[in-house]
This record gives C-alpha cells, sequence and structure tokens, in this order.
C-alpha cells in the first residue's frame, strides 16, 4: 500500500517521480540499475529452481532471499543472478526512493531475468 500511496500522492500533486533503468548482462547475468536520484535502499532478490522454471510462491515456497546492494564507483547498483547448478536461477533489483511525504516512500522494481533463458520445452 506504501507504493501505491506515494505514487497517488506523487500523481494528485503533480510531484516529479523518480526514474531509474536497468540493464542485463547475458554473459555475466549481472543486473545494473542507474538512477535519476540516490535511493534510500537498493536490494537483490534472488532464488533458484531446481525442478521447475516456475518462481511463483505457490510453486516455489519461500525461497526468494534478498540482500542490500551498495553504490558502485561510478553511482550505479549491481548485481550477479550466477549460473545454477541445477534447473534456473532469477534475480531482480528492489530500489526504495524518497517519496512525496515523510514516511511514503516510492517502491520500484525491475523485471526479473531468468538464467538460463531456456525452457524445459518447446512452448
Amino acid at each position: 500500500m506504501e507504493a501505491i500511496g506515494a505514487f497517488y500522492i506523487a500523481q494528485t500533486n503533480n510531484s516529479r517521480l523518480p526514474t531509474f533503468t536497468a540493464a542485463y548482462n547475458e554473459e555475466t547475468t549481472t543486473i545494473t540499475v542507474t538512477t535519476s536520484e540516490t535511493p534510500l535502499s537498493v536490494h537483490f532478490w534472488y532464488a533458484n529452481a531446481a525442478q521447475s522454471r516456475d518462481f511463483r510462491m505457490q510453486t516455489l515456497g519461500d525461497k526468494w532471499v534478498g540482500r542490500s546492494v551498495p553504490v558502485s564507483l561510478d553511482g550505479s547498483y549491481s548485481a550477479t543472478i550466477g549460473e545454477p547448478s541445477s534447473g534456473w536461477n532469477a534475480g531482480y533489483m528492489q530500489l526504495r526512493m524518497k517519496g512525496p511525504l515523510s514516511g511514503i516512500d516510492h517502491i520500484f522494481t525491475t523485471r526479473v531475468w531468468i538464467t538460463p533463458d531456456t525452457y524445459p520445452q518447446a512452448p
């Protein structure tokens, strides 16, 4: 609800929303995020699905793990998903940025990337 509240307040007050870009390097399985302003925090969330390419909570269970991501010298934030020992790995970044009111922050996420980018059978 916090993210929706921050978005609603920003829209009704014609406030500018923070922006970010995300890039994924398939060779290194690294996600890199750059932002228009310094985030309050950045977290990398990742999981392994050894049996199927399905990362939903009802299928995988509580397997998503998060960790803080420090800022790089160039001002970007990077985290590596890594190749799985079996099955598939997935990861995404979550950014918490100053919101329109104290205690109501913007929360953004990148898309989810899965490695390897293969399917167990042809679609």
